[in-house]
């Protein structure tokens, strides 16, 4: 997750990345889930990147899941 603390996202990597965060998702969803919101930052550099459709996407469907 530490892929979404950079001050810029690659546009690219971004969707390798939420495919991979949605897999861990669903096989995993309430270690997971339990994690990303003990964590709050990560929900926050989240937001801060809502720019990509991908992050976006993710966050979404994180937001969906709980």
């Amino acid at each position: 997750m530490d892929f979404v603390d950079k001050d810029e996202v690659n546009y690219t990597l971004s969707g390798y990345f939420m495919k991979v965060a949605n897999m861990v998702i669903l096989s995993k969803p309430a270690e997971s889930l339990r994690y990303i919101f003990n964590n709050q930052h990560i929900l926050l550099n989240m937001k801060r990147h809502i720019y990509s459709k991908s992050i976006s996407s993710l966050l979404m469907f994180i937001l969906n899941t709980r």
